[in-house]
């Protein structure tokens, strides 16, 4: 099981990366593939944070909503 300190590095790394994929949003946007990906990236890591943030009882909601 990892430890709280390790959830919470992983959750500033996600962060890290969801803000790196939101530039990636913006610079692909007249490449629908690429935009498409990027986005998909973006969603997928925004996800993870909230699982993540939900693991250490950071907030009441539920990462499946």
């Amino acid at each position: 099981m990892k430890e709280a300190k390790e959830i919470e590095e992983m959750i500033i790394q996600a962060e890290r990366m969801l803000a790196k994929w939101l530039v990636a949003c913006y610079e692909m946007r007249d490449d629908k593939r690429a935009f498409a990906d990027a986005v998909r990236n973006y969603n997928a890591l925004r996800g993870v944070i909230k699982g993540l943030k939900w693991t250490l009882n950071q907030t009441d909601e539920s990462p499946l909503a």
